[in-house]
């Protein structure tokens, strides 16, 4: 899984979400001046690590309030921070409001399939 990528614009976000129609995008809308956003983060870092380790298609991606990207947080009708979108072909599949770590887990892992078996030599 690929490092989180901080984004800017819709159009920035378009563009990552329609280079992989297949890919979970969790999308987290927050603001560096947001405790609830900082509080979230080590869950996020902790899932993300987890989805890579188990070769998951999935891609964190963060979204920072600035004065700048209003219509950013309006399009996608942000009033709470943090909010997390998760987001497959393009579709918002789960608009999570304040979301607390094992509800972000769970939600996350229901939209993605099942890890492949791997068997080893010895089996």
């Amino acid at each position: 899984m690929q490092e989180p990528e901080a984004l800017e614009t819709e159009e920035a976000l378009q563009s990552l979400l329609t280079s992989s129609t297949d890919r979970l995008f969790i999308v987290k809308f927050g603001a560096v001046w947001c405790k609830p956003c900082t509080d979230l983060q080590p869950s996020i870092d902790a899932l993300k690590q987890e989805l890579a380790e188990t070769d998951r298609n999935a891609q964190v991606v963060l979204v920072d309030r600035t004065d700048d990207n209003d219509e950013l947080f309006s399009t996608h009708d942000i009033s709470k921070l943090p909010t997390v979108l998760l987001i497959i072909n393009g579709e918002v599949r789960t608009k999570l409001a304040r979301p607390d770590s094992a509800d972000l887990r769970h939600q996350v892992l229901s939209l993605l399939a099942p890890p492949a078996l791997v068997l080893d030599a010895d089996f």
